[in-house]
């Protein structure tokens, strides 16, 4: 999507989209660690599931350009091809998992000092 808003600074805006998903990957974790350490397990992944879930709302705010009009605002003849169907299962199936590499990265750091908290002397 953003490769049809930019033309002239295009790899620019590409490499600033993949800067984001590689700095969350990495700062994630201590945030997750932080979390669930001072609001427990349940609350800091309730916590960071309501932080990813803002990120529905700028892309419900991402709109494709005019190219052609159709009738209908959701094509169901595309999942009758069988590339596109396994692109959004491995897709979904992708997104489900990810999120536990935040969960296990910090559990299982090796060679990181142990965060024991801000008050801990």
């Amino acid at each position: 999507m953003v490769q049809q808003y930019f033309t002239k600074k295009r790899p620019l805006a590409v490499g600033i989209v993949g800067m984001g998903v590689s700095f969350g990957t990495l700062s994630f974790p201590p945030i997750l660690r932080l979390l669930i350490q001072s609001l427990g397990w349940r609350g800091g992944l309730v916590l960071m599931a309501g932080v990813l879930m803002q990120g529905l709302v700028f892309a419900a705010l991402l709109r494709p350009l005019q190219t052609q009009i159709s009738e209908r605002y959701f094509e169901l003849n595309l999942f009758k091809d069988p590339k596109f169907a396994l692109l959004i299962v491995s897709r979904t199936l992708t997104y489900f998992g990810s999120f536990i590499m935040y969960k296990y990265t910090v559990t299982n750091a090796v060679g990181i000092p142990r965060f024991t908290g801000i008050n801990s002397a």
